[in-house]
């Protein structure tokens, strides 16, 4: 017995046949176990926030990344490490990080240097974890980048025109002598949709048997009863061409489903014709409604009538995505799909106020959020701040829609932000056509019913697994990262590594171990070290080839480059931030020692220690003479008694102890002078840190010396281009005015934050992130400068 062989069907038939992973009937049992099993790992997906969408050569793509957890919804704790990337049209890696996560958030940018030309790139990112998984949990999007050098006189013309109009029934399949539901969709060959085109559905007469326009994104959904041996056809005009596409695949046996909306409930529409009801009327088929995460089974059967209806109250449905797959119980295949997005639970926030006011050379913006905040809660928000006309911040995603849509559905969707944009019944009218345009799910039931094999780990960090090449090595020192604690590691009599995991090292970072003899001498080690991980991992999931805009045309009228200046001179001005920073702290560290004592408080830096060869040397530059056999002078005028030294709250009983202190090593000293009778003595502590050898940078002749294979980058921070003029149609199409990766909010609901002034007009405020760990914030505000 046959039944609704279409061309999906026959897909889904090839994938059980050939994997053989059912026995022969399907049961609610065994749809309900392999759905647990198939979900018990766990998921996490990808949001990116970028600061535009076109961005000129020499500027900085600013980012800030956000992981959830795809089920709860909430920032992932377990994730780590975050791999981004930059790939050409060819899909070569142009550019690539791997970024610290912190508690869901990460943030960073990428230069746009000579390394990239006028074209098309696609960022990317992703975690190890998401490679166990086909499901699109991922985040990728195309940006173009302009060179105003390679410029040519051109005009936007459309070259090469085509066009794709696909009719995809409701659940699947179009059946014949009874009412389906047809959702069209039709894109250029960029991949855009053809927004607002006129059609008509015509019969073989070439009566008009229905009327219809195509929404923004190119998409309809039209009523069609097809009768027995007639032919369809779908007809777009599209400036004054006619674009005329058959409808196929219009099937005499089977059925089909219909989902309508109610306000407190949906029904579930299953119908047949009167010829199919001897192949499925006694047939007890299985209805799963799951949503990755969840799932729940109930049966239908037709008998002897040509509808069932399944109704199914709002509260029992997920928030968000739920699908609903029809299972043939004897062919072991899924055989009609549907998908529903309840809005009822969307975790959304919006953002009610927004306060500017003038002070001095900038403008202080308050965002207030009416919520109430938890503290306790992850909070964040990224704030791209671009001219109101802007051109450049083009996105087919936001927060939302990648969290509840995007890695449901299978293929691209344009512009998936603008169906949580706001919840007008149009907007949801619009979401659920595109649902059945998109046809089947992300989750693969082929993939859903074998054992899950999971060969990808979590990562956190890198881990170093060091392999000992001689059995008399068993004792080591381990200085993993240079602002840590060293480690001793001692190892079993029969064992030949050790491992050092939860690492994170960042730029120009090494692994330094040394063994440590019998006679407690510290040498090189001899060791081999593995890192893991060791290398960007190669991306190789399905990935969508995502249109974007191009501007280049609008570049014609640019005679010269409008950038003074990107991020030019930034790391002069790096290393001026490094030495303040390192100033300052040193000042704040003797304050703060200083509070604590009566004496004199000595900081050394890298500098004390280049230009003092020992302790002695440096002892006599701030007044204590100790001779080079371990004894003391006096100063001349001074009469003084012996030292008492005292290193790390061991009190030396002689002054020899200091032979075996090396500076490197002195972290501060500080020196009090006790008085004795008619004289007095200097009670000096010494407090050293063993890693600060690694922190100055110095070698070290008895610690051997690994780089790490692979390193995080450090958070870069951004640099708003400076252009020639603010004034020009350029700067209001492309020109940046800051990006604000992470703005923290209040206990009171406020996000504050300052702009530059340089720029009058309306600017957009393009915010996205998350309050409270688990409210979504998208929003767009304009503000008048």
């Amino acid at each position: 017995m046959t039944l609704l062989i279409t061309k999906r069907t026959k897909l889904f038939l090839f994938l059980f046949f050939c994997t053989s992973f059912l026995v022969a009937q399907t049961s609610q049992e065994q749809i309900v176990q392999s759905y647990k099993d198939f979900v018990n790992s766990p998921r996490e997906i990808a949001y990116v926030h970028l600061n535009k969408s076109t961005l000129i050569k020499n500027e900085m793509i600013g980012f800030t990344a956000y992981i959830f957890d795809k089920y709860t919804k909430q920032p992932s704790l377990v994730t780590k490490n975050l791999y981004c990337t930059l790939t050409d049209k060819n899909g070569d890696v142009v550019k690539s990080k791997l970024i610290e996560v912190n508690k869901g958030i990460a943030s960073n940018v990428f230069k746009v240097d000579s390394l990239f030309q006028t074209g098309k790139y696609t960022f990317r990112a992703y975690t190890n974890w998401m490679f166990n998984f086909d499901e699109p949990n991922f985040y990728e999007h195309a940006i173009t980048v302009l060179d105003p050098e390679e410029q040519k006189e051109s005009s936007k013309v459309d070259e090469n025109i085509s066009y794709n109009v696909q009719m995809l029934p409701e659940g699947g399949h179009l059946i014949s002598g009874i009412k389906n539901q047809l959702g069209i969709i039709a894109k250029d060959s960029q991949g855009f949709g053809l927004g607002n085109t006129s059609g008509v559905l015509l019969n073989d007469k070439n009566e008009i048997v229905k009327k219809f326009t195509l929404n923004q994104f190119g998409i309809a959904k039209v009523a069609l009863t097809p009768k027995q041996g007639r032919y369809y056809r779908v007809v777009l005009t599209k400036n004054d061409e006619k674009i005329v596409t058959p409808i196929n695949d219009i099937d005499k046996i089977g059925f089909n489903i219909s989902l309508l909306n109610y306000p407190n409930k949906i029904a579930l529409v299953f119908k047949t014709n009167k010829e199919s009801l001897p192949f499925v009327g006694s047939k007890n088929y299985i209805l799963a409604i799951h949503n990755g995460s969840n799932v729940k089974t109930t049966t239908f059967q037709f008998s002897n009538k040509k509808q069932v209806v399944k109704a199914l109250d709002h509260d029992s449905l997920q928030p968000g995505i739920n699908i609903f797959t029809v299972f043939d119980p004897d062919q072991n295949i899924p055989v009609l799909e549907r998908m529903y997005f309840n809005w009822e639970g969307i975790s959304k926030t919006d953002i009610n106020n927004v306060i500017t006011r003038n002070v001095g050379d900038s403008i202080t913006v308050s965002l207030k959020i009416d919520d109430y905040i938890n503290p306790e809660k992850v909070q964040n928000l990224s704030i791209s701040v671009l001219p109101k006309k802007t051109k450049s911040y083009q996105f087919n995603s936001n927060i939302l829609s990648q969290t509840y849509l995007n890695s449901y559905v299978k293929g691209f969707i344009e512009n998936s932000g603008y169906y949580f944009s706001s919840s007008s019944n149009k907007t949801r009218a619009d979401l659920d056509n595109l649902l059945i345009t998109q046809g089947w799910s992300s989750y693969d039931w082929s993939t859903i019913f074998k054992k899950p094999v999971i060969n990808h780990r979590f990562e956190n960090g890198v881990d170093v697994v060091a392999n000992v090449n001689s059995n008399k090595q068993k004792s080591f020192i381990a200085y993993p990262i240079r602002d840590q604690k060293p480690n001793v590691v001692l190892i079993g009599e029969n064992d030949t590594q050790y491992t050092h995991t939860g690492l994170f090292p960042y730029e120009n970072d090494s692994y330094g171990v040394s063994t440590i003899r019998k006679s407690g001498r510290a040498d090189k080690a001899g060791i081999y070290l593995q890192f893991f991980p060791s290398q960007i991992p190669h991306f190789n999931l399905p990935s969508l080839d995502m249109p974007v805009e191009d501007f280049s045309y609008l570049m014609s009228s640019t005679k010269i480059n409008p950038l003074l200046a990107g991020w030019i001179g930034e790391e002069g001005e790096l290393l001026d931030e490094v030495v303040v920073k390192a100033e300052t702290e040193r000042a704040k560290k003797i304050e703060k020692l200083k509070r604590t004592t009566t004496g004199r408080v000595f900081v050394l830096d890298k500098r004390d220690r280049k230009h003092n060869s020992s302790l002695q040397e440096f002892f006599g530059w701030i007044g204590i003479g100790i001779s080079s056999k371990g004894g003391y002078t006096r100063h001349v005028g001074y009469r003084t008694a012996q030292p008492l030294i005292i290193i790390d709250d061991f009190t030396t009983p002689n002054l020899n102890y200091l032979k075996f202190l090396r500076i490197e090593t002195v972290d501060y000293i500080e020196v009090k002078r006790q008085s004795i009778g008619a004289s007095y003595r200097f009670i000096v502590r010494i407090f050293t840190d063993p890693t600060l050898p690694y922190k100055d940078n110095k070698h070290i002749s008895n610690v051997s010396d690994h780089k790490y294979k692979l390193t995080f980058s450090k958070p870069k921070k951004f640099y708003t281009p400076i252009y020639a003029s603010k004034r020009t149609k350029f700067f209001k199409n492309f020109g940046v005015i800051d990006w604000l990766p992470n703005i923290s909010v209040d206990s009171d609901g406020t996000a504050t934050f300052k702009i530059q002034k340089g720029y009058k007009g309306s600017v957009n405020l393009y915010i996205e992130g998350i309050i409270n760990g688990k409210d979504f914030v998208s929003q767009t505000k304009t503000i008048q400068l």
